[in-house]
């Protein structure tokens, strides 16, 4: 019987070894990668990493290290503390180990434990076999060579599937591991297999004389994959003081930080080279990082911060730490260390922050208070004047509900604090109540900030402007004659509040100011500094536009409790 299953077998073109089986590599355990001590964390998604630990120093003066970071070029600077074993050079490439894993399919199961007797049932037999497995082998073909990887204990498996090698009594099974429907292992089976794996790896070379010391050594790099995303809470009073809190969002597709000093810049950094990554990463296989860091990403649009995707080294499996719970008992708490100015760039410091790679945090950063003033601001934009009434009375209504102007409600923040106010989102509050949210822009201590709460609703405003002459042949240009159109304008301001408010009104006429009421001021617009809106209609009215400059007038006025006030103003421009 023995002697017909081993004919069989060689049938199949599969050689049998000879008994007992081959013994497995024993696994390499990888030294850890360096900790993280201390990161610097900029809006674009950039991050300057700095990592230092304690290592032992191979018999060959060279460490291995299972890590290997995606710097930007001229950015990586690795470093050895130890003045008597300087760093010589570092070597960066992929290293081959025998690494432990947990078995997870059943031909995993089968080969961890070659050599232990087990009962298994096949698809084709009613009762359990019993025996011991001698040899579990994948691949496919016929016997080849023995630096060929398929090629396992002598023999490949056939038909490129698992095959498994038992020892009964009656002789040696081959079966195939995909026919067996049943495996129960004795209760000293292992759960783990040995295979390969590789690494992206550093070598850190030193003199021979470092052999088998120990020293601490680090490295440094800016690398993109780690970003914060600022956000404000303001909340008002009703009687001029603000209360303001930062939290910042942090986005960690990078690496793991665990217990580490953390940099929050606020500020535009210059990297000259922030799209070139650094020959040691050996940048060519990526993995994709999050939509954070993508440039076309809302966040980089709305905050000018331009966020280039980057990728790192994908992780093989089994190559990650253990992770914790979020919520882990006993982890160090976030806090708050300070904040301070290096050049234009200010810094808030944190310490005591932890968050795995793939993770998400919100933590708060600082809170302090401001004092603001409610403003409501009404501003008109230039028109094409109309000498002449068009259209019918409901078409001419129509068009002045349209036009009609509206008072906006704001926020003039006073940034009082010893830190700028840096671009980001802003939930604005009065009392427990949210009012609007919009965007501070970036503001230096001292300065002042305009945030648009809503229209306001208790305060209204008519504006109607009228012709009051007209002088032909006023001006020639190049041949040819331009009429004068002489206007008064009127701007009536109403308060329904239960107290005075601040109006700043603007209007831009085209052409000349002669006069205006309530102590204006009065400014020609230099074209080369227009807004995108006065930009737009001097683009759409060309003609107009030559020879008339557009003026723009302020007031600044205090409205009383349930009263009127009107504002006057008069102009003239030329006229084909």
């Amino acid at each position: 019987m023995r002697c017909g299953l081993l004919g069989f077998f060689l049938g199949l073109g599969v050689f049998v070894p000879a008994l007992p089986a081959p013994a497995q590599k024993a696994p390499v355990k990888p030294p850890p990668a360096l900790p993280v001590r201390e990161v610097t964390v900029f809006k674009d998604g950039h991050a300057f990493v700095l990592k230092q630990g304690k290592v032992r120093i191979g018999a060959d003066a060279s460490v291995f290290l299972p890590e290997l970071p995606n710097p930007v070029l001229g950015t990586f600077w690795p470093y050895s503390a130890e003045r008597n074993f300087p760093l010589r050079s570092v070597v960066a490439g992929f290293r081959t180990v025998q690494r432990e894993r947990s078995a997870v399919v059943q031909s995993e199961f089968l080969e961890a434990n070659i050599g232990q007797k087990v009962r298994l049932r096949t698809g084709g037999d009613r009762d359990w076999i019993e025996g011991t497995i001698r040899s579990v082998v994948s691949g496919q073909g016929t016997p080849g060579e023995q630096g060929d990887p398929s090629f396992r204990g002598g023999f490949r498996a056939p038909f490129g599937g698992v095959l498994v090698l038992l020892e009964t009594a009656d002789g040696l099974r081959p079966l195939s591991a995909a026919e067996i429907t049943g495996l129960v292992l004795p209760a000293t089976a292992k759960t783990t297999v040995t295979g390969e794996e590789m690494l992206p790896a550093l070598s850190l070379r030193f003199d021979p004389a470092a052999a088998n010391q120990e020293a601490e050594v680090g490295m440094m790099y800016l690398q993109k994959g780690l970003r914060w995303i600022p956000n404000y809470k303001i909340v008002g009073d009703g009687n001029g003081k603000a209360k303001i809190d930062l939290q910042a969002i942090l986005i960690n597709d990078l690496t793991d930080l665990s217990d580490v000093a953390l940099n929050l810049v606020v500020g535009v950094p210059t990297f000259a080279f922030k799209d070139t990554p650094d020959p040691i990463g050996l940048q060519d296989t990526f993995a994709r990082l999050s939509r954070y860091f993508s440039p076309d990403s809302p966040t980089a649009s709305n905050f000018s911060n331009a966020i280039v995707s980057q990728s790192r080294m994908g992780e093989q499996r089994g190559l990650r730490p253990e992770r914790s719970n979020p919520g882990e008992p006993g982890a160090p708490v976030p806090e708050f260390s300070g904040a301070e100015q290096n050049e234009d760039l200010f810094l808030f410091s944190l310490k005591h922050i932890s968050l795995k790679t793939g993770e998400r945090m919100t933590l708060p950063v600082n809170s302090f208070s401001v004092p603001y003033q409610d403003i409501y601001r009404l501003e008109l934009t230039p028109t094409v004047p109309t000498p002449q009434p068009y259209g019918s009375p409901q078409e001419r209504e129509i068009v002045r509900l349209v036009q009609r102007p509206n008072v906006f409600h704001l926020w003039r923040l006073r940034n009082t604090s010893a830190f700028p106010l840096t671009t980001a989102p802003a939930l604005l509050m009065n009392g427990g109540r949210i009012v609007a949210q919009n965007m501070v822009t970036f503001t230096a201590s001292g300065a002042t900030t305009d945030l648009m709460l809503t229209n306001a609703t208790d305060l209204t405003a008519k504006h109607e402007d009228t012709e009051v002459s007209r002088t032909p042949n006023a001006a020639t240009f190049d041949g040819v004659r331009y009429t004068r159109i002489d206007l008064k304008g009127e701007i009536t301001l109403t308060s329904f509040r239960k107290s005075p408010s601040t109006f700043e009104v603007v209007r831009y006429v085209i052409g000349e100011v002669s006069a205006a009421s309530a102590e204006a001021t009065m400014t020609p617009l230099d074209p080369a500094n227009d807004t995108p809106e006065i930009a737009d209609f001097r683009g759409r009215n060309p003609a107009l536009s030559q020879y008339n400059k557009i003026t723009r007038i302020a007031w600044k006025v205090v409205v009383p409790p349930g009263r009127t006030l009107t504002l006057t103003y008069q102009w003239n421009y030329l006229f084909r």
